[in-house]
């Protein structure tokens, strides 16, 4: 198979939403870094009140950034190794159709293009910290965008268990197998 038409597969089949999900999180971190460098008044005092109260100097939010964005890539990485396992182990006692519904799953795709849109977030907003810049309108998103990763993270180890429950995975194969 030639490296094009893997290609053409790996969108259609699994891609497309994914990569989507993680433009959105670049294209957020380059306005938000755009829009901290903005002389906007309304927002001045907003950052200041943040840079005094949570966010003290450039150094401190450049600490905090790289220690999410290792956090964040060792969960990924660790979550999603632990998941294949899990299906692999399940499509040992099934079918391999298992993998197959279970990154066919829209929400799953959603659920790994946010990790790793988190992640690029996160490794971007760090990029821009620099002694006379302290980004902390995109420190303050990358805290809540983490929080949300964590809760996130949650559902999607119910999502995929609740995945691989027999009836779940007949069902599955049964819903696809009429949508041919």
């Amino acid at each position: 198979m030639q490296t094009g038409e893997i290609l053409r597969r790996a969108f259609t089949s699994f891609l497309a939403i994914p990569t989507g999900v993680i433009a959105v999180f670049v294209l957020l971190a380059i306005g938000t870094y755009v829009f901290e460098r903005s002389e906007i008044g309304w927002f001045g005092p907003v950052r200041a009140y943040m840079q005094a109260h949570v966010f003290g100097d450039a150094e401190a939010t450049s600490g905090l950034l790289g220690t999410i964005a290792t956090g964040i890539i060792t969960m990924t990485s660790i979550t999603f190794s632990l998941l294949l396992l899990a299906l692999q182990q399940s499509a040992g006692s099934m079918t391999h159709q298992v993998f197959d519904q279970f990154l066919r799953r829209r929400l799953n795709q959603v659920y790994f293009g946010f990790f790793i849109g988190v992640t690029l977030y996160s490794l971007i907003t760090l990029a821009t910290v620099s002694p006379p810049f302290n980004p902390v309108f995109g420190a303050s998103l990358t805290l809540l965008f983490v929080t949300a990763a964590l809760y996130i993270l949650l559902l999607l180890i119910y999502s995929t268990i609740s995945q691989m429950r027999p009836t779940e995975i007949i069902r599955s194969i049964h819903d696809h197998t009429l949508a041919a």
